[in-house]
């Protein structure tokens, strides 16, 4: 799309003569290997004008379906060190955007087995990206572990999101924190969010239990039990800042994550009270 194009949308939907038309235009935008173009422009206008249209039924389930799809999300999925990168984390993070607008709706647009379907595209996505790249020198943000992050934690929050898949994306989140990857650039601060998410929905409930022996990472695995330690730290300061939890499963949930923290050694061997070492 043209700069100057987007230059004038920017800040200015009501310049937007139609709304759906320049929404799928943007998508394409989300790819440009010009960080201007791409996230200055394209994805803030994106956003801009998700939340301020109102969006007639089957919009926002026809976007998620073409975001999703072997064209967006799933492009040529395992290339490395390829352009292609750009559209496949791009769309992750505007379908994180997508469903944030969508679930603030009072009847919601997008269904529960067009969710589903989102669910398991994100898990063959984490487990065959081959491409992790944060920042690049000439690209800009790449951040395609952030960006899978948020649209986990959109899909852990959306009300139209299943129990069962639910309880699948707290494994998916714990799956993939575990992997032997280095993370640079803060994306265990953003998957603590789909956790905490889910914990936030579901404070009584067993949805996290099945992550916990998932957490108890062997020790040889340095580089999962120091992505665990990363992830730990900012989910038990959100859980501890949440305004939605009652203060009798706030503690509950604080005791359990100082337990599993403790064992990480993340905080100093004198307690939690005297703060957090340094990882």
């Amino acid at each position: 799309m043209d700069r100057l194009l987007l230059q004038s949308w920017l800040n200015h939907e009501e310049r937007i003569k139609n709304p759906q038309q320049a929404l799928e235009m943007l998508v394409g935008v989300l790819a440009d290997p010009d960080p201007e173009i791409r996230d200055t422009l394209g994805y803030t206008i994106f956003t801009q004008l998700l939340a301020k249209t109102m969006w007639p039924k089957g919009v926002l389930s026809h976007m998620l379906s073409m975001l999703a799809n072997d064209e967006h999300a799933m492009l040529d999925l395992g290339e490395k060190d390829a352009p292609s990168i750009l559209r496949r984390s791009f769309s992750w993070l505007a379908i994180a955007a997508l469903l944030e607008r969508d679930a603030l709706d009072n009847a919601p647009d997008i269904n529960q087995s067009l969710l589903h379907g989102t669910v398991t595209q994100l898990g063959q996505y984490l487990s065959q990206e081959q491409d992790w790249t944060g920042y690049h020198p000439n690209w800009g943000w790449v951040h395609a572990g952030a960006h899978t992050a948020d649209a986990a934690a959109a899909l852990a929050r959306h009300p139209n999101v299943s129990l069962q898949d639910q309880r699948r994306l707290a494994l998916m989140a714990g799956q993939f924190i575990v992997q032997p990857l280095v993370w640079n650039h803060e994306e265990m601060d953003r998957w603590a969010w789909v956790w905490f998410s889910l914990i936030e929905r579901h404070p009584d409930s067993s949805v996290m239990d099945d992550i916990f022996q998932l957490l108890s990472v062997h020790q040889e695995n340095r580089r999962g039990v120091q992505n665990v330690k990363a992830v730990l730290y900012p989910l038990y300061f959100l859980v501890r800042w949440s305004r939605t939890l009652s203060e009798h499963y706030r503690d509950l949930w604080l005791d359990r994550l100082e337990r599993l923290i403790a064992m990480h050694d993340i905080f100093v061997a004198a307690g939690l009270t005297d703060g957090p070492t340094k990882i």
